[in-house]
């Protein structure tokens, strides 16, 4: 549903004369529906089509935030090397991409415009565990807060 067909309109553009020509007719979807399919489209794509490509569950990765830099964490798990870690991507992106000169690429900690300097990492089985057990302490006193909320206010 990326397709504006589907909310009643068309915008073509003939390429010689620059004409820009939009067509109406009657709605297939309504337009809410469209809106919040445009919403979760813009969701999915956040992750830089992530979504698709990994092919290991990491618990946290899609709500991890890099403190640094601000870029969304992503997930590492290497057996052969016991290698389990969220990380942030952005130097590793940024290196792909070609944004960092050749005669800068090998310095250590280095920011300035080409990504971030965290160069730390969490491991995951330490990191889930700690989350989890703090979401079920929480759940479990929740009858505790409300009450502590309601003395409050």
């Amino acid at each position: 549903l990326q397709n504006t067909h589907y909310i009643s309109f068309y915008n073509w553009t003939d390429k010689k004369t620059g004409e820009t020509i939009t067509s109406s007719y009657p709605p297939f979807v309504d337009e809410t529906v469209w809106n919040d399919v445009q919403e979760r489209r813009k969701q999915i794509y956040a992750r830089k089509n992530q979504n698709n490509r990994t092919k290991k569950f990491y618990l946290l990765r899609d709500l991890m935030v890099c403190g640094e830099c601000g870029s969304n964490m992503s997930g590492r798990i290497h057996p052969i090397r016991n290698q389990q870690n969220y990380y942030c991507p952005n130097k590793e992106r940024n290196w792909k991409n070609g944004n960092i000169p050749d005669d800068e690429k090998w310095k250590r900690g280095q920011v300035g415009a080409h990504g971030c300097n965290m160069v730390r990492a969490l491991n995951i089985p330490i990191t889930d565990k700690f989350v989890w057990n703090l979401v079920i302490d929480t759940v479990s006193e929740s009858s505790v807060l409300k009450e502590r909320f309601k003395d409050e206010y």
